[in-house]
């Protein structure tokens, strides 16, 4: 493996441990109590934008892998993270947890399987 691809290696494992977290904090709750509870939606909204600078580390440090992997949507981790850490116009609830239950654990999956193929399994 070459050191460039050593260095993604990280990267990708940096974003995969960050999308497992919110997998974590997902498995222990659903919609409804997130929704109630301030201490649910912190570590979710934590949660999710420790996976926005992830994605944006990845982006800044390996420009060219966005553009071979649109699928992953890495602009878009970014562009959420922005939006839970500076709160603009507040927090969406709903659709911060589709995010998380959705979208992050698909993009999750799809780090996994690029990691597999980095190590030639």
């Amino acid at each position: 493996m070459s050191p460039h691809d050593a260095r993604l290696r990280d990267r990708l494992l940096d974003l995969r441990d960050a999308g497992e977290l919110v997998a974590l904090v997902v498995a222990e709750t659903d919609l409804a109590v997130y929704a109630a509870s301030p201490t649910g939606s912190l570590a979710l909204e934590r949660a999710v934008g420790n996976f926005g600078e992830a994605a944006s580390r990845l982006h800044s440090r390996h420009p060219g892998f966005e553009v071979q992997h649109p699928e992953l949507e890495i602009g878009s981790a970014i562009k959420t993270r922005a939006v839970i850490v500076h709160n603009y116009d507040g927090i969406d609830r709903r659709l911060l947890w589709d995010t998380a239950t959705c979208d992050v654990l698909r993009f999750t999956a799809q780090i996994e399987t690029l990691l597999r193929e980095l190590d030639g399994a």
